[in-house]
């Protein structure tokens, strides 16, 4: 689905470059359609690597255009970067960031949004930076390692609560 979004942008903007970076099984397939749509010299496939961070850090927009997912780590890793993220609005991807303030959402397996998207994105730097920046200040702000550890310290306390609770009865 990014290959095909990815074609409408790059007839807009033919300077546009996407980087698909891992080594799972999908990625043949996506080598072999950027292919059939002209894309070769476009897409850069980058093996998975060890420190995704330095080319997260090189790339301008972050897109996530997941069918089902949990909790994107990889989401979070990008918008702790500085890129702009794009996702798709499934699982808790919806509940972690607010559309239009830090990310923008599209709906999964439409291709027709996300290609808006793109090239919107393309169009408009000033807002793909307010994103990127607004997207770091949120990880910055609501994810630290402090705030992990109380959240999960809060759970362990209702948790007890609720097997004494149980107990009691």
């Amino acid at each position: 689905m990014l290959v095909e979004s990815f074609v409408r942008l790059y007839r807009i903007d033919n300077r546009a470059r996407l980087l698909i970076v891992g080594s799972g099984p999908e990625k043949p397939g996506l080598v072999q359609k950027a292919a059939e749509l002209g894309l070769t010299d476009a897409c850069m496939f980058q093996d998975t690597v060890s420190l995704p961070a330095e080319w997260m850090r090189a790339i301008d927009v972050f897109v996530l255009p997941s069918l089902s997912e949990g909790f994107s780590n990889s989401l979070l890793e990008a918008m702790a970067c500085g890129c702009c993220p794009v996702a798709s609005r499934v699982g808790g991807t919806p509940e972690l960031v607010e559309d239009g303030k830090c990310c923008i959402l599209f709906e999964p397996g439409n291709l027709s949004e996300l290609s808006d998207v793109l090239v919107h994105l393309t169009q408009h730097p000033e807002e793909q930076r307010r994103l990127a920046e607004q997207a770091a200040i949120f990880v910055r702000e609501h994810l630290t390692v402090q705030q992990a550890s109380a959240r999960l310290a809060n759970i362990i306390i209702i948790l007890e609560l609720g097997l004494k609770d149980f107990g009691d009865h």
